[in-house]
C-alpha cells in the first residue's frame, strides 16, 4: 500500500510539473542543441548573461556537464533587477533545454542519463556569504526547479570549497530534498584528478584538468547600465500602474487567502502585482485549476507582477499560501487588473 502511494504522489508530481512548464510556453521551444539553451534562455530574461556558468557538453558517457561558478556570482546586483520568477521561469526553460539534449543523448546511447553538476566555490563573494536575503531566494529558486525537475542529476561537485561553506551546507540541507544530498561530493585540493577520471579529460576545461578549450558563455560580471535602466524603469512602471489600489491581507500561519476575480469575456487580460512581507506561495487557479503554478515568491528585492489572458470566463482566484509557515503570519499587499480584449 505504502508504495502505491509512493507512485501515485510520483505521478501526481509529475503531472504538475509537465502542467507548470506547459503554463510557462516550455514546450513551444525547440532546443536542439546546448547553444540554443543559451539563447532561448537570454530571450526569457537578459540578466542571464550575469549568471555564470551552465552547461557545457557531454561527459564520456554521455551525461551533461553544468558549471556553476558560484564564486564568480553576484546575487544583489542580480536580484534588484529582477523578478523571482522570472528567475524560476528562466530556470525551468534551462533545465528542459538541458534535458532535452539529454533525452536525445539517452536515445543514441540506449541507456538512462542524467546531469553533472560541478559547483565551484573559488572566489566566493563576502556579498554572497553574508546577503541572507540573496542566499534565501536562490534556495526558492532550487526548490522550485527540483519540484519541476526531480531525480535528474547524477553527481554534484563541490570544488574549491572555503570554510564558509559548511554555514552555507547546513542551510542547504534543509531545503535540498534528500535524494540529492547523497550525491553531492565535496573535493579536496585533488579535485581534478578525480573528474578527469570519473567523466573524461575532453569533456572537462583546461582549468578543471581536462583538455576542452573553453570560455563561459555566462560568465557574470557587472550589469550593463542599460539594463539596470530598463529594469528600474519597469518595477516603475507597475508600481505606478498599481500602488493607486493596493490592499492588504494577512495570511496566517497554516493559512491561505484568495482573491475571487470575475472574469465575464474570455481573451481578457489578468494583471497582478503584490509585495509581502516575507516569502509566499502564490498561484492563479481558474475553477480549482492552476493557469499560473504555484511557487514561493520573495519580493524583498523586487514586487511581483504578472499577467495571464484569460482563455475561459468564469471565476479566477489569486493564491497567497502560507501552509507551510508554523508561527508568523505574512502580510502581503496586493492589486490586480483586468482589461477586456478589444471588441
Amino acid at each position: 500500500m505504502q508504495s502505491l502511494n509512493y507512485l501515485d504522489l510520483v505521478e501526481s508530481s509529475v503531472k504538475w510539473a509537465l502542467h507548470a512548464m506547459n503554463i510557462f510556453g516550455v514546450f513551444d521551444r525547440n532546443f536542439v542543441t546546448i547553444q540554443d539553451v543559451y539563447d532561448i534562455v537570454k530571450e526569457i530574461t537578459p540578466v542571464a548573461d550575469y549568471i555564470p556558468g551552465g552547461a557545457i557538453g557531454l561527459d564520456k558517457h554521455g551525461n551533461v556537464i553544468v558549471l556553476h561558478p558560484i564564486g564568480d556570482l553576484r546575487p544583489r546586483k542580480i536580484l534588484e533587477r529582477v523578478k523571482v520568477s522570472e528567475l524560476i521561469k528562466a530556470a525551468a526553460y534551462e533545465c528542459e533545454g538541458v534535458q532535452f539534449v539529454l533525452r536525445a543523448e539517452e536515445r543514441r546511447r540506449g541507456k538512462r542519463l542524467g546531469v553533472v553538476l560541478i559547483n565551484d566555490l573559488q572566489g566566493l563573494s563576502l556579498e554572497l556569504v553574508t546577503s541572507v536575503k540573496a542566499i534565501k531566494i536562490y534556495f526558492l529558486v532550487i526548490q522550485a526547479v527540483q519540484k519541476m525537475f526531480a531525480d535528474s542529476a547524477v553527481k554534484i561537485y563541490v570544488v574549491n570549497a572555503p570554510f564558509a561553506i559548511l554555514a552555507l551546507w547546513s542551510m542547504m540541507e534543509r531545503i535540498v530534498a534528500k535524494d540529492t544530498v547523497k550525491k553531492i561530493e565535496v573535493l579536496g585540493s585533488n579535485f581534478k584528478n578525480i573528474l578527469v577520471e570519473n567523466h573524461g579529460a575532453e569533456s572537462l576545461p583546461t582549468f578543471y584538468g581536462g583538455t576542452m578549450e573553453f570560455t563561459y558563455k555566462r560568465s557574470g560580471g557587472e550589469v550593463d547600465p542599460l539594463l539596470i535602466e530598463q529594469s528600474e524603469a519597469s518595477i516603475r512602471d507597475a508600481k505606478n500602474r498599481f500602488a493607486t489600489d493596493l490592499k492588504t491581507i494577512s495570511v496566517c500561519a497554516r493559512q491561505e487567502e484568495r482573491v475571487a476575480v470575475d472574469i465575464e469575456i474570455p481573451g481578457s487580460k489578468l494583471s497582478w502585482y503584490f509585495e509581502s512581507s516575507n516569502d509566499i506561495e502564490f498561484g492563479v487557479e481558474h475553477e480549482g485549476v492552476e493557469v499560473w503554478p504555484k511557487f514561493k515568491i520573495s519580493t524583498e528585492y523586487v514586487p511581483e507582477y504578472n499577467e495571464i489572458v484569460c482563455k475561459q470566463s468564469g471565476r479566477y482566484e489569486l493564491v497567497f499560501s502560507n501552509k507551510d509557515g508554523l508561527i508568523w503570519s505574512k502580510k502581503v499587499q496586493y492589486s490586480y487588473l483586468v482589461d477586456v480584449p478589444p471588441s
